[in-house]
């Protein structure tokens, strides 16, 4: 039989139903924000990394002429390399749909010995027939094909070919096509050599040995295999190390990204904890005379102590029971849909063991010891203390009262015993409200500190996004142009721009010269390619934004520009520096004059660049004016507008026997950028919304624990004829007080978080603080929330106020 203490626990949580659901709906956000976030961070890293692994991933990809299966066996017998294997890749532009749609085949040629960069066979034969592919599954909701259908691709002649999708396969290393508008494909090395492409293969894909996550090693072996390329007389093109070798290309950005959400829910925990206090020390106040009764008839410290204690740990309890699911469910829901845009199976089922400790430590233990102060301060009280205490707040209720009732029923010369009020300008409700806000100043600090940080955190996330969409905004200024045209072969540049001139539409163009390049060090290893933009000299075209130095003029002909990007990958660089560039097989030496902030160019786009004047250029590789890259100013500037002209370009250069190869839209590069940005903002704003619930849920406690307080002072102004209407704006109104006090407090706060979330989202995401701008929408936006919660939290608290009779006050202990 239990003892009758607790009893009286189950009772009082029985009893006080209002009161015991605030307090687990609190904790259960809080609980379910960090389980949901850390679940799908554990799942995440390990399903990903599972299946990376079992690709058995490329350390470096070398790109050649002439790979043969005899070279790529010597590659192999390295002492540094544990495996090589050759693969022919091209693009080819897709004509089934938008004409900005590409697909990266690959020829392999023995589809049941991939033993680097394997992937999952699905469907259809695992080798595909002649003229077939295997197509990667997330491609075809690019292509909008299925199984059977026929793909159109473009050949560098001009001519067509067709291929039949005979299967499909998954690539978790193939790039997502949401993200770039890529699709993968895979063919035998007869089909790539019938799209008429040269026979063997075009790159050579290296494992190394050891130091696998050793990008500077793996750089070594590279150089070395470049090296063996050109002493064998055959061409090197080009390598690739990635930037984080030895995992998946996405994983840093996930792992930033999680890491952002996990503050954010541990926030949201703290925040909940919070209410537990206010709930605890206002039951403690109400419970004193029992205290001291208690104590009377023989109770500890330890047996008051630990019966409040198992109060809140059934609050925690049943907050576990709703939390733990549901949590299970938010993260099922966060890693389908991330798996979805990245390309990747979730392998685990249920909650980890680890994130299921974490839930119970965030259900349990933390609202435990948020509690131990006040229980402990409360379960000190003596006797003495106890039955002295009346359990009213100073400042006298009768006279508060009389305020209230002859505010709606006497005049005001009936007050010959009171004092007359100092602000007599503000209506009595109004007054009293604004001195329960601050009866309870513990309380309020607490309910304050809730509904600040949660003002914080919202304008923050809003900061954040108009940050990264300032930074996009400045990025595309950055490129005064609308469209960006690649042709497939170099064409004579008067004659390219001639043909631009008759296309309606087509408001001003530049020939641009385009290359790509490596740095050769001091200790003569290469650095990774390089993207040489050269445009004209006085080109209108490119509004860089400086960070030191200054921008390429007419005179330089010996100087260059280099990005923050190109920067990042060789430190060691200044204004002032010579560099040497190797451009194919011979080598250049120019001088620095500046540094220029980095733009952003979407996912295939190479953004380490280094900007030189046209002419100089073509003076210094002795090249004429032939050129493959075209920028176009259009005379109007929507998507739509941009991509009918693109479509009458292509056109144009068909007829002039003059392939486009690929173009891009300033719009549709915005599109793909805001896309990747628009993932991060609406996992934010999630956060964000589950941090002004639990606000919502601190302030509808703290006003019914202020009603509840003040039942006898209800009872009073009832009884001398305070309306329903007077009762209901007194307490609504003291909501919303403390509503604004926080938004005031939140917003002036925002501005320092702002910037740290700002800087640490753009360090995370773009390797650089973002183009910080404070939301003062954000602000606004959050006014207008609070004020709804604040009436919201507030009503239900009034209404049971109002509804409170003489009798059930006289019988309220």
């Amino acid at each position: 039989m239990l003892p009758t203490r607790w009893y009286k626990v189950f009772r009082d949580l029985w009893l006080n139903k209002t009161r015991t659901l605030l307090v687990v709906m609190s904790i259960t956000v809080g609980v379910f924000a960090v389980g949901a976030v850390a679940s799908a961070r554990e799942i995440l890293s390990r399903d990903l990394e599972t299946q990376y692994q079992q690709t058995n991933d490329q350390s470096a990809a070398i790109f050649g002429s002439q790979l043969d299966e005899k070279f790529i066996d010597s590659v192999a017998h390295m002492p540094e390399v544990a495996d090589a294997q050759g693969r022919a890749v091209y693009l080819f532009r897709v004509k089934n749909i938008e004409p900005r749609a590409n697909m990266i085949l690959h020829g392999i040629q023995d589809f049941n010995a991939v033993r680097i960069n394997r992937f999952v066979h699905l469907t259809g034969p695992r080798e595909p027939p002649h003229r077939e592919i295997l197509l990667e599954r997330a491609a075809f909701a690019l292509f909008k094909v299925k199984e059977g259908d026929f793909i159109t691709v473009d050949l560098p002649d001009g001519k067509k070919r067709e291929l039949r999708i005979a299967g499909s396969v998954f690539d978790v290393n193939a790039p997502p096509p949401r993200f770039a508008s890529f699709g993968t494909a895979f063919a035998s090395l007869e089909t790539i050599e019938w799209l008429g492409m040269p026979a063997g293969y075009s790159q050579v894909r290296i494992r190394v040995r050891t130091g696998l996550k050793d990008r500077a090693h793996i750089q070594q072996v590279v150089d070395t295999i470049k090296d063996r390329i050109e002493d064998s007389g055959r061409s090197f093109f080009g390598s690739n190390v990635t930037q984080s070798p030895g995992q998946h290309y996405a994983n840093e950005q996930i792992q930033a990204m999680l890491l952002i959400l996990t503050v954010l829910g541990g926030l949201s925990m703290f925040l909940s904890a919070f209410l537990v206090i206010n709930t605890i020390s206002a039951i403690l106040a109400q419970h004193v005379k029992q205290i001291g009764i208690m104590k009377a008839i023989g109770a500890r410290f330890d047996q008051i102590s630990s019966m409040y204690l198992v109060m809140v740990l059934a609050f925690g309890l049943l907050s576990m029971l709703i939390a733990v699911p549901l949590g299970a469910l938010g993260a099922q829901g966060l890693t389908g849909y991330i798996a979805g845009l990245l390309n990747f199976e979730i392998l685990t089922t249920g909650v980890p063991i680890d994130v299921l400790l974490i839930e119970i430590a965030a259900g349990l233990v933390v609202p435990m010891l948020a509690a131990l102060v006040p229980i402990i301060s409360g379960a000190r009280v003596t006797v003495r203390e106890a039955i002295t205490s009346t359990g009213i707040n100073s400042g006298g209720v009768e006279r508060k009262a009389w305020s209230i009732g002859h505010g709606a029923k006497a005049n005001h010369a009936s007050r010959p015993t009171l004092h007359a009020p100092r602000f007599t300008f503000i209506p009595r409700p109004l007054l009293l409200s604004l001195r329960n806000t601050f009866r309870r100043k513990g309380r309020l600090v607490l309910t304050l500190g809730t509904l600040i940080l949660a003002t914080a955190i919202f304008v923050s996330v809003f900061t954040v996004r108009d940050s990264l969409l300032k930074t996009l905004q400045d990025s595309l200024r950055y490129w005064s142009y609308d469209i960006e045209v690649t042709l497939a072969s170099s064409q004579a540049e008067d004659k390219a721009l001639n043909e631009l001139r008759q296309i309606p539409g087509v408001a001003y163009a530049e020939a641009w010269s385009a290359d790509t390049v490596r740095r050769v060090r001091p200790d003569r290893e290469e650095s990774r390619a390089l993207a040489i933009i050269a445009p004209p000299s006085d080109t209108p075209l490119i509004q860089p934004v400086m960070l030191a130095g200054q921008w390429l003029s007419s005179d330089d002909e010996n100087g260059i520009v280099i990005n923050g990007e190109v920067l990042a990958d060789e430190p060691d660089l200044k204004v002032g520096d010579t560099l040497t560039l190797k451009f194919g097989a011979r080598k250049f030496n120019w001088r620095i004059i500046g540094i220029a902030q980095s733009t952003l160019t979407g996912q295939v786009r190479n953004p380490r660049v280094i900007y030189m004047n046209q002419v100089a250029y073509r003076h210094t590789l002795g090249i004429g004016r032939q050129v493959r890259t075209l920028v176009v100013v259009t005379e109007q500037h929507d998507g739509v507008y941009q991509s009918a002209v693109a479509r009458d370009i292509e056109a144009q250069f068909r007829r002039a026997q003059m392939r486009v190869d690929t173009f891009e839209t300033i719009t549709d590069r915005r599109s793909q950028i805001e896309f990747q940005f628009n993932i991060l903002i609406t996992f934010l704003i999630i956060m964000a919304a589950l941090l002004a619930v639990v606000g919502g849920l601190g302030l509808t406690g703290t006003m019914s624990i202020n009603v509840l307080e003040r039942t006898r002072e209800i009872g009073v102004m009832r009884a001398i004829g305070a309306s329903d209407g007077s009762i209901r704006q007194i307490v609504i109104v003291e909501g919303i007080l403390i509503g604004v006090i926080s938004w005031v407090i939140g917003a002036l706060l925002a501005w320092p978080i702002s910037r740290l979330l700002s800087d640490a989202v753009g360090q995370a995401f773009l390797r650089r603080a973002l183009k910080f701008g404070f939301s003062f929408e954000g602000v606004f936006i959050w006014l207008g929330a609070i004020l709804v919660i604040a009436t919201l939290a507030s009503f239900f608290p009034a209404w049971r106020a109002s509804r409170l009779t003489v009798r059930e006050v006289l019988a309220y202990e």
